[in-house]
């Protein structure tokens, strides 16, 4: 009887390890496939500034030229640094460290910084693009607005990188 015993504990101890190993093979296939996407989104924005980095650099461009080059550099860094600020908060979700905020924010800001970050892209693309509210809505309501602008701007840019025509409303 204590054999039995013995025998189904370790039935179940390799069962309950082999569950955990099948768990850690699909997470590790996640994480490759996460970083594979994000190298590719981590050089489109540092491709663009090195690129006007360049163009600043040729002597005499028009000042408003120059100013035009000025904002997609800024846009670009933005954009960057809320892709690093996206890997990190993975990191930390992962850790068990991530706090979120709750602080009174205007859904009418987020919505027009996410707009003026993707507009430019939008336009590249040849796409009609704006962000409007509809209907009623407070002025603010409690959220982390660190992670609302994460998740309106990962919505908007899918939505312009996914639409090859048109327009994106």
């Amino acid at each position: 009887l204590e054999r039995q015993k013995a025998e189904r504990a370790t039935l179940q101890a390799r069962r309950e390890l082999e569950e955990a190993i099948e768990r850690e093979r699909v997470a590790s296939r996640y994480k490759s496939e996460f970083l594979a996407s994000m190298s590719h989104e981590l050089r489109t924005p540092m491709n663009a500034i090195r690129g006007y980095a360049e163009l600043l650099a040729r002597p005499h461009p028009e000042r408003a030229v120059q100013e035009v080059w000025i904002q997609n550099l800024r846009r670009s860094t933005e954009y960057l640094l809320g892709l690093v600020h996206d890997v990190l908060d993975l990191s930390k979700i992962e850790a068990g460290h991530m706090r979120l905020e709750k602080s009174p924010t205007s859904l009418a800001d987020a919505l027009g910084s996410v707009e003026d970050l993707l507009a430019a892209g939008a336009r590249e693309k040849c796409l009609d693009f704006s962000v409007a509210l509809e209907g009623e809505c407070p002025e603010t309501f409690a959220c982390d607005p660190v992670r609302l602008k994460q998740i309106l701007l990962n919505l908007l840019s899918n939505a312009i990188k996914f639409t090859t025509q048109g327009s994106v409303r």
